[in-house]
């Protein structure tokens, strides 16, 4: 059930309303190779805004550090650099609502990590691609958006989903650089993220009081 929602633009300019009740449910896993993995089996590409606009601001940047300090040149290499900042930034926005507002019309419960981004940034392995993804930003948009429409956002703890079997319930470690998960307990081999947006909605489940109805697939790998 798709139920209409008319979404606002990302600087809060909405005509948001409640909807109808919709009983459709959805895990949501981010990640940074794909943007989103849903229990449904869909998934939403990352579009890495600031590394396709990376070598655009690098020629402007080394524009800038030629150009002498106080001249004029130098102010308009400044305002250079600050449009494609502004760029990027902007298309991110976009696209961070519009893909909210799709996740808003078709289901009535949502479930995702409670994530602590601010600390997870501080890996300087992964912070570029984290702020690329702009996580913060989609989840409190997703929490706006689905207040105003009258849909439940349920956060859960992140803590082993990808390492919990979401057939069987066995955990076992999973570094980040094992990327297919397979139980020697069930036998299931799915990919880790999508095993950890199943455990995600699964685990909403339980946290309203309801029978999970996860079924676990093997996903083509």
């Amino acid at each position: 059930m798709v139920c209409e929602y008319q979404c606002g633009d990302w600087r809060g300019r909405g005509t948001g309303r409640r909807l109808p009740i919709c009983t459709e449910e959805v895990g949501i896993d981010v990640g940074l190779k794909t943007f989103a993995y849903l229990s449904t089996g869909e998934e939403i590409a990352n579009p890495r805004f600031f590394r396709r606009e990376a070598a655009a601001l690098a020629r402007a940047s080394r524009k800038l550090s030629k150009a002498p300090k106080g001249s004029k040149q130098r102010e308009k290499k400044r305002k250079v650099v600050a449009r494609v900042h502004e760029r990027t930034l902007n298309r991110r926005k976009n696209f961070i609502e519009q893909e909210v507002c799709k996740l808003i019309k078709q289901f009535g419960l949502l479930a995702v990590e409670a994530l602590v981004v601010r600390n997870m940034v501080k890996n300087p392995k992964v912070a570029k691609s984290i702020a690329d993804a702009s996580w913060s930003m989609f989840f409190t948009r997703l929490l706006e958006k689905a207040e105003e429409a009258g849909r439940v956002v349920v956060r859960v703890n992140p803590a082993y989903t990808s390492q919990t079997c979401s057939a069987c319930g066995h955990r076992q470690p999973m570094p980040l650089s094992v990327r297919v998960y397979e139980c020697p307990a069930c036998g299931l081999v799915i990919h880790r993220d999508h095993n950890g947006r199943n455990n995600i909605l699964a685990e909403a489940f339980q946290a309203v009081g309801r029978h999970s109805r996860v079924i676990p697939e093997a996903s083509a790998l």
